[in-house]
């Protein structure tokens, strides 16, 4: 899942974040850094593709309306596995970029709209 979040574009890249989101709620940081070492990544560039996806995605899009919101998971528990990528989110200016993911939210992304409730 992270070599496809590293290479993948478009919707494989958002069901790659999503799901690397859901994994790694259930990993300690040893079993991360195995994994990233298996995926031939640092915690680095996972951190930086994670922003610049952000980045480069300022509005919700259509075709992958919750790719935002898997970002935003994935950042949150990769914090929250392994403290040290708090470091480098804030190095890569990550507040910025969801302070601009809080302004641009739309009903796109709203979870009682996405889901039909």
């Amino acid at each position: 899942v992270l070599k496809d979040i590293m290479s993948e574009e478009e919707k494989c890249l958002e069901v790659a974040i999503g799901l690397a989101a859901q994994v790694l709620r259930f990993t300690n940081a040893s079993e991360f850094h195995d994994a990233l070492a298996w995926a031939g990544t640092e915690m680095s560039e996972l951190a930086a593709k994670l922003v610049q996806i952000l980045r480069n995605d300022p509005n919700p899009s259509v075709k992958v309306p919750r790719m935002r919101r898997f970002v935003v998971e994935l950042v949150i528990t990769m914090m929250q596995v392994e403290t040290q990528s708090r470091e480098l989110f804030k190095k890569l200016e990550l507040e910025k970029e969801l302070k601009c993911v809080l302004e641009t939210t739309s009903e796109l992304e709203c979870f009682n709209v996405f889901s039909g409730s």
